[in-house]
C-alpha cells in the first residue's frame, strides 16, 4: 500500500502544516479578542484557548520538523552505493 501513500506524502503532510498554522491563527485570534475585550466580546474560555495554542502550536512545529527531515534532509550514499536517508 505504501507506492499509494508515498507520491502524495509531501502534500499531506503540507496539509496538515497549513491545518495547524489556520488553528493556530484562529485560536490566537479568539485569544486577541477575549484579552482586548473579556468574555463579552469573545466567549471562549481562557484554558479553551491556552491549550488549543498550546496544541496547535506543538503539532506545527513537529509537522514543520517532520517535512524538514523527511523532504529536504540530507542524503547518504551507504556502502552498497544504495541513497539512505540521515535519521
Amino acid at each position: 500500500m505504501s507506492y499509494v501513500a508515498t507520491p502524495i506524502a509531501p502534500f499531506i503532510t503540507t496539509v496538515q502544516i497549513l491545518q495547524m498554522a489556520v488553528g493556530s491563527l484562529v485560536t490566537f485570534s479568539s485569544a486577541a479578542a477575549h484579552a482586548a475585550g473579556g468574555e463579552q466580546a469573545c466567549f471562549v474560555d481562557a484554558a479553551n484557548y491556552k491549550l488549543g495554542l498550546a496544541m496547535y502550536g506543538s503539532y506545527l512545529v513537529l509537522f514543520i520538523g517532520l517535512f524538514g527531515k523527511k523532504y529536504f534532509g540530507r542524503k547518504l550514499v551507504g556502502a552498497d552505493g544504495l541513497i539512505v536517508r540521515n535519521r
